[in-house]
């Protein structure tokens, strides 16, 4: 596959997928803030997907998950994904090792055998993997033409170049499209992107700025986070903290982007921004269904990139 830098949508649109249409606008309650509601965008990439494989009637797209161990949200998600394959009718496999029975060698001969499949064109290694194996390691042992996530240092390192790799991560991929969907633009406005992990955070950062954005990458070493956020047009938060970010951080009419989700001690699903932030956004994903829904969706249409291109 060539690189290209006409757009994030490019190789998706070379296939047939279509940007999705959301509809009249929704707000927040007692707001001006709208809701960027990722589960509307989800919903038609998969039934985009299901009516694409009529024009590919001799290769159902595949996808392999590889589940290490019990980590339950990591059940959790794989779940998701398969149901979500299940909707658009593509086929999907989940490859269990309990923790104790696992090694490197074994993982990578398991990967290496998914690579010689010819009815397998996607592989996800589940993550995070238990601490005694090399996460870097296992993730490079995946062909680049069935890695569904992008995380292979070749497709970062051109998202990182300034080019749209075939495969983008599917969570930066999610959230570009999600902005594109509601009309935000980025070229010249100010992003700040808060997190700068090699899956989610940087990946971001480098498809806002690959859009023309004007780019902040803060992390946990950023001094006086608040203020910068004041300068922020679109904020793309991905900590992890329960209402990290308050309203008194913001802009009027800036734009949040939560990547984030956790349990705080009440047990509820919480996101980065706290709920009163919606008094002082024009457009807030919510927590849960915005960017998550969209992170599953992505690798629908990634499986049926390796699939059909």
């Amino acid at each position: 596959m060539h690189l290209s830098t006409k757009g994030l949508w490019e190789y998706p649109s070379q296939i047939g997928f279509k940007i999705p249409d959301v509809g009249e606008p929704q707000y927040y309650k007692d707001s001006e803030c709208r809701i960027l509601d990722g589960r509307v965008i989800a919903k038609n990439l998969v039934a985009q997907c299901h009516r694409l494989k009529e024009h590919h009637p001799l290769v159902i797209p595949k996808l392999v998950a590889i589940l290490v161990g019990d980590h339950a949200p990591s059940k959790i998600y794989v779940g998701r994904k398969m149901k979500a394959f299940e909707e658009a009718g593509f086929a999907s496999e989940v490859i269990e090792i309990p923790e104790k029975n696992v090694s490197l060698k074994g993982l990578n001969e398991t990967i290496e055998k998914l690579n010689q499949d010819p009815l397998v064109h996607g592989i996800l290694v589940q993550l995070p993997l238990p601490d005694f194996l090399d996460t870097h390691e296992v993730i490079h042992k995946i062909h680049p033409s069935k890695d569904v996530d992008g995380f292979l240092d070749g497709y970062l390192a051109q998202l990182a170049l300034g080019r749209f790799p075939p495969i983008i991560p599917c969570t930066a991929l999610g959230v570009g499209i999600l902005l594109q969907c509601y009309g935000i633009s980025m070229p010249s406005q100010h992003v700040v992107v808060i997190g700068r992990s090699r899956h989610v955070g940087r990946p971001c950062a480098w498809m806002a700025l690959n859009q023309d954005a004007t780019l902040t990458l803060a992390h946990s070493k950023t001094q006086d986070l608040p203020n910068l956020l004041k300068t922020a047009d679109v904020i793309i938060s991905a900590t992890g903290n329960p209402w990290f970010i308050q309203p008194e951080f913001l802009k009027s009419g800036a734009v949040g982007i939560d990547v984030g989700i956790s349990q705080d001690t009440d047990k509820k699903i919480k996101g980065d921004f706290h709920p009163d932030c919606q008094k002082k956004l024009r457009g807030l994903s919510p927590v849960p269904g915005g960017v998550g829904p969209l992170t599953v969706a992505m690798l629908c249409v990634n499986t049926a990139i390796l699939a059909w291109k």
